[in-house]
């Protein structure tokens, strides 16, 4: 069974470095205190690692997975 994180973004990328903006844009964070639900891999971890100091990082459940996957793509449809 895959492990789970939740990322939040809790600190702003202005005025960081291009490479940690595109990684904070790349996991989908968008604003301030908005949280993401990945499965845990080691490109996922790779990423962290760059912005680790802007993000926070929870243990998530699979409920949380499939929960953040169906807002996505209700979302996504809606933009259509």
């Amino acid at each position: 069974m895959p492990d789970y994180l939740r990322i939040r973004y809790i600190r702003s990328a202005i005025d960081k470095p291009a490479l940690q903006q595109r990684t904070i844009k790349a996991l989908g964070l968008r604003r301030l205190h908005k949280q993401r639900v990945f499965e845990d891999n080691a490109s996922l971890r790779g990423m962290i690692d760059r912005v680790r100091h802007l993000v926070e990082l929870t243990p998530a459940t699979s409920d949380d997975f499939k929960a953040t996957s169906r807002r996505l793509k209700r979302e996504n449809s809606d933009n259509a």
